[in-house]
């Protein structure tokens, strides 16, 4: 009995690899335990990544939209802008022009009426009187009156013929 105590039996070296192979396979369950749980957490964070990675693809397609839109719009404004500016120049010329024209239409009037009263052979009344189908000129705005309440010309021009006043009504 001592020397089979001293020495393993077989029994016993079986047992005892038998036991190894055991914690082996009871290590190698584990391991593999976790890396399925591993994995499965990549999955998961994999899953989640490419859910954000779509929604932020998606949100990317719809800045570019919402961009290609403002930069229409940006346009489509700034040809209007263009637009709007010429109309105002043109405006502004015209109106000028109107100016110039209606200052020279009243000198030539106040000078038809100088003439007029120079050669004085009566009252404006008197004369529509005889001329048949006149009507009544009575209540008849003077031209000067009309054009400085529409403020086509100052008050200081009123009775001064000579002004040469530049007046630009649109330039202020």
């Amino acid at each position: 009995k001592k020397l089979t105590a001293s020495f393993p039996s077989e029994e016993s070296k079986d047992d005892f690899e038998y036991t190894t192979m055991q914690q082996q396979l009871k290590t190698a369950k584990e391991e593999k335990e976790k890396t399925e749980s591993l994995l499965k957490e990549y999955q998961s964070q994999f899953a989640i990544l490419r859910t954000q990675n779509e929604k932020l693809t998606h949100s990317q397609s719809k800045a570019t939209e919402d961009l290609l839109k403002a930069q229409q719009d940006i346009q489509v404004l700034t040809q209007r802008k263009l637009e709007v500016e010429h109309n105002l120049r043109t405006s502004q010329f015209r109106e000028n022009e109107a100016t110039v024209f209606l200052r020279q239409f009243r000198r030539f009037y106040r000078r038809l009426l100088q003439n007029k009263a120079a050669q004085g052979n009566g009252d404006t009344n008197e004369i529509t009187q005889k001329v048949p189908g006149v009507p009544d000129l009575q209540g008849l705005i003077d031209v000067d009156t009309l054009l400085l309440e529409s403020g086509l010309i100052e008050e200081e021009e009123l009775q001064d013929d000579k002004s040469q006043a530049t007046y630009r009504p649109s330039s202020a």
